[in-house]
């Protein structure tokens, strides 16, 4: 069993964590939707949903709650991403995946679209890790 409940501090503040995958063996919901959360972690997994995919979840999030931060790490998808994803990320060998079905660029689009950047930082030219906000 995965552990998906834990609590953060934040500015002084604690938040409790739950986790979510639609893989039902990696999370303890049946409804992501149902939450009222003041953060979202979304921590390589955008690349992993069709642009279309991604602005319904986008949409979702926004309605859950329309004052949620969005905390978001993005593979680049450079030779380097490539190479490390390639060599060394176990992938479950029984199913077969699509690893990602969005470009970083196209990714980035989708967000700017929707939300104002709050925050960035690069993690060694492999990906972007940023905070974003909707906008009002």
């Amino acid at each position: 069993k995965i552990l998906s409940r834990f609590k953060f501090k934040y500015n002084k503040k604690f938040f409790d964590y739950i986790g979510y995958d639609i893989d039902k063996k990696y999370t303890q919901m049946e409804d992501y939707r149902k939450l009222k959360p003041d953060f979202i972690f979304c921590i390589n997994v955008l690349e992993h949903l069709t642009l279309k995919e991604l602005k319904i979840n986008l949409n979702n999030f926004r309605k859950m709650n329309n004052n949620v931060k969005l905390i978001t790490a993005i593979p680049k998808m450079n030779w380097l991403s490539n190479f490390l994803n390639n060599n060394f990320d176990p992938v479950d060998e029984s199913k077969e995946y699509e690893i990602h079905k969005s470009h970083f660029r196209d990714i980035q689009k989708v967000l700017k679209d929707k939300c104002n950047l709050i925050n960035e930082k690069d993690y060694y030219f492999i990906q972007k890790i940023q905070s974003w906000e909707f906008k009002k």
